[in-house]
């Protein structure tokens, strides 16, 4: 699947759950690759982490969808120590 499919595929499920009115969530950082791909495969969405998130982060930067501030975070640790991570919803525009 190349990075054009891909972004179709990412764009058209975005849509569809923010038309049902469940639209996705993801936590902005290291994280979001492993809550997204949760968010996705429970879409049957199945793709690698990396390629998930490039996708949503070329669709935002293009203009034709937003990552909204939800207010809430989670927080994260590693070895760089522990910190919290905003998280949004995915809009269509």
């Amino acid at each position: 699947m190349d990075t054009n499919d891909l972004d179709d595929i990412v764009l058209g499920v975005i849509e569809v759950a923010y038309m049902e009115g469940r639209p996705l969530t993801y936590a902005v950082g290291p994280l979001s690759d492993r809550r997204i791909k949760q968010e996705f495969r429970a879409r049957n969405l199945i793709a690698p982490m990396d390629r998930l998130c490039g996708s949503i982060n070329r669709l935002a930067q293009m203009g034709v969808l937003r990552k909204v501030p939800t207010g809430a975070q989670m927080i994260g640790s590693g070895s760089c120590g522990t910190r919290p991570y905003d998280i949004v919803e995915l809009e269509p525009i």
